[in-house]
């Protein structure tokens, strides 16, 4: 068995990693919801990508951090693996609005501990061509489509596919709203932060999460209309790579 999430190691075998310079990956994700149909963990699809990148690759997977806006709780982590010598530290963030957070904290640790941190964002494989084949009424959305897919494709029994609905934003103040932080005027994007509730349908969907069919919710690596890499899907094929070359 190989075994790669941390909390299944026990101390010898952790102690062996570390001994080996193994990387370890801190995957990030959280917990809110996306929509009546599918589960409110969107961390668990983070992990998934992490622990098969980390199979391939001879990595270790670090306990899912599944909050955001905590800049100070992401160095203390950095700094309790660091002090437990691991020197290889790898973030996978499958929830944007982690972003801007995990940007000035690695930067920060960057300067302060000359520590440098990859990012990989688990989502970053979606192409518009991509999106228009397979989700043509919602595309990415929130609790649209792509995600139900991939939720279908890990925890088909933690979905509920019979409450799946669609949804869209709502202008706000007469300005049409293009996403989660963005208005549009007369042609510019102007960045607007909003709460979720003032630009959304009650159910909290944006897209339609019926499109997630038997189909689209085949192994992701199918999902680029393009042939595999040798690794599968072009989303676990960036992960090997930052992984091995980290």
């Amino acid at each position: 068995m190989n075994k790669v999430r941390l909390q299944d190691l026990t101390w010898v075998e952790a102690e062996e990693k570390l001994k080996a310079g193994v990387p370890v990956i801190v995957p990030f994700g959280s917990q809110e919801q996306h929509g009546p149909h599918a589960p409110m963990g969107d961390f668990i699809i983070t992990e998934a990508v992490a622990i098969a990148a980390a199979e391939r690759a001879g990595a270790i997977v670090a306990p899912v951090i599944a909050g955001g806006y905590s800049e100070y709780f992401l160095e203390d982590y950095v700094d309790c693996l660091v002090g437990q010598g691991f020197e290889r530290i790898i973030f996978f963030n499958g929830h944007s609005g982690n972003s801007g957070t995990i940007d000035h904290t690695v930067r920060k640790i960057r300067d302060e501990r000359s520590l440098r941190i990859p990012v990989l964002s688990i989502l970053g494989f979606r192409t518009p061509e991509m999106m228009k084949q397979l989700f043509p009424a919602g595309g990415a959305g929130h609790g649209g489509g792509m995600m139900a897919a991939l939720y279908l494709h890990l925890v088909p029994e933690s979905c509920r596919m019979d409450l799946a609905t669609a949804g869209k934003y709502h202008d706000f103040h007469g300005l049409k709203v293009t996403g989660l932080n963005t208005v549009d005027f007369k042609g510019y994007p102007i960045g607007v932060h909003f709460n979720y509730n003032e630009i959304t349908d009650p159910t909290g969907v944006i897209g339609d999460g019926r499109e997630a069919t038997a189909s689209s919710r085949a192994r992701p690596g199918s999902w680029s209309g393009r042939r595999e890499s040798p690794g599968g899907s072009p989303r676990r094929a960036a992960a090997f790579w930052c992984v091995r070359r980290c």
